[in-house]
């Protein structure tokens, strides 16, 4: 093999390039959670940790039965209480998305199309002054 030293240098490099994001979160540290502000009320439509895991679930299942089969209330399964089919309801609790979506998404690398039709709480508010 004549071009052994070749091989070897283009496998180390290679390998350097498919290891590079490996190594680079190994140096750069531990990450830690963002603090997203607190939001009213007692507790949220579903239970706190299944939100936390599967609200855009929700808020799709939401959709689906609001437009297409025109049911306005979704009644929660761990507090049996009814909520209106919109993501309005959250902003009832959730009075910032800058404080609360925007910082968890962020966070996950998450890019949620919500917004490019619905408006957000500052928007409401601006509008309703």
């Amino acid at each position: 093999m004549y071009n052994a030293k070749y091989v070897i240098a283009g496998i180390i490099v290679f390998l350097a390039i498919m290891t590079s994001p490996m190594w680079y979160n190994l140096a750069s540290g531990e990450v830690t959670p963002p603090e997203l502000a607190t939001p009213k009320g007692e507790h949220c439509v579903e239970d706190a940790k299944w939100m936390e895991a599967n609200h855009m679930e929700l808020l799709k299942e939401w959709r689906t039965i609001n437009i297409r089969d025109g049911q306005l209330i979704y009644i929660s399964k761990a507090y049996g209480e009814p909520y209106e089919t919109t993501i309005y309801q959250c902003w009832e609790c959730h009075e910032s998305k800058a404080e609360f979506c925007d910082k968890c998404h962020e966070y996950t690398g998450v890019k949620p199309y919500c917004f490019e039709c619905h408006n957000t709480p500052e928007i409401v508010k601006e509008y309703n002054e």
